[in-house]
């Protein structure tokens, strides 16, 4: 589920005893209109955007993402991680966690050649949404020569870790 919401009519003002707080409030949604986009005033390119959720019994919790806005005439480059960037999606998935380097030779030199030309990157794997962090400083991580991956947004499994990895690495079905 998505926290993205629509925003409510009225901006509601809320004291935290330092200051106010004007922003907009919204309410869980999963898909928004075009006009709903438009109110979070997206700049081209990457945008960190944090997202809370407050409730009773919990209290407020802040979750911060890159939304990236493109084009529609962009062009885009969607790379598979693991058994393309890494070498094999089994050892790709495994080593990084204990610092190996198991990236393709000479993969930065590429991608970085195809963003010369003006293309942009998406990356796409199975891995579970709990191995974002994990996943995104991986990629991060990679400098061939001095040269790392171009930076992109990354779509990952929305299953737990256990069925993305028997997804991925026992059925061979992610």
């Amino acid at each position: 589920s998505s926290f993205i919401a629509r925003r409510e009519a009225v901006v509601s003002t809320q004291s935290t005893g330092e200051e106010e707080d004007r922003r907009p409030r919204f309410k869980k949604k999963v898909r928004l209109s075009s006009e709903e986009i438009e109110c979070l005033e997206l700049e081209s390119g990457p945008n960190v955007v944090t997202f809370s959720v407050t409730t009773r019994l919990q209290g407020t919790t802040r979750c911060t993402c890159t939304v990236y806005l493109w084009d529609y005439t962009d062009k885009v480059i969607i790379s598979d991680i693991d058994g393309t960037i890494t070498r094999s999606d089994v050892f790709g998935h495994i080593l990084p966690w204990v610092g190996k380097d198991w990236t393709q030779n000479n993969i930065a030199k590429l991608f970085t050649a195809i963003e010369n030309n003006g293309y942009k990157f998406l990356y796409l794997s199975s891995r579970a949404i709990g191995q974002a962090s994990m996943t995104k400083t991986f990629l991060k991580s990679i400098k061939q020569n001095g040269v790392g991956i171009p930076e992109g947004p990354m779509l990952l499994s929305p299953d737990s870790l256990l069925r993305a990895i028997k997804d991925e690495l026992v059925l061979r079905q992610p």
